[in-house]
């Protein structure tokens, strides 16, 4: 599992920034030689994440502003539940593990269907629908009509808790 660096205190972290709630930012508190400007929100980019540098170390801000809010474990991730990496507004930040990450991934840009889990099989002239659990693909079936794969795929979806719009589908528990 990935080790996150740990981050500096609640109370440092408080000391030096300011976190706008509503905007999902945070700004430095002081202007001066190595700090932002006040009225400028930190705005590093790396990946697709924004990043701060604290004391030389680089810092998913999300991380930063989880930690502002909540403890901060090193071994978890921070997941955007609407898949938005710049969204850091922190109801919608969670804290979660690896594999609950993996249930919100974002479609592949080689899925040329653009639905995640459900792709064309040339052979058989089908639309193949099927879902990963723990690292284990689980086939849903193969449908001649788009729809009805989708269908699979959006259901197993369901049982298994995965996000879907940036929220738990209502699956009537």
């Amino acid at each position: 599992m990935k080790k996150y660096k740990e981050l500096p205190s609640r109370e440092v972290l408080l000391s030096i920034f300011i976190y706008d709630e509503t905007k999902g930012e945070i700004y430095w508190k002081y202007t001066g030689k190595g700090r932002g400007d006040i009225t400028k929100p930190i705005n590093g980019i790396g990946n697709g994440y924004k990043r701060v540098r604290i004391n030389g170390n680089l810092y998913n801000i999300h991380r930063v502003i989880y930690h502002l809010h909540y403890t901060c474990s090193c071994e978890l991730q921070i997941d955007h539940i609407n898949g938005i990496t710049t969204d850091n507004r922190i109801e919608n930040l969670r804290l979660v593990s690896i594999k609950e990450n993996a249930k919100n991934c974002k479609v592949s840009k080689s899925n040329k269907l653009g639905i995640l889990g459900v792709h064309f099989c040339k052979r058989t002239n089908k639309y193949v629908s099927q879902i990963q659990i723990d690292g284990k693909n689980i086939f849903l079936g193969r449908y001649a009509i788009l729809e009805k794969a989708v269908l699979a795929r959006t259901e197993a979806e369901m049982k298994y808790g995965f996000l879907r719009g940036g929220r738990l589908d209502d699956c009537g528990k």
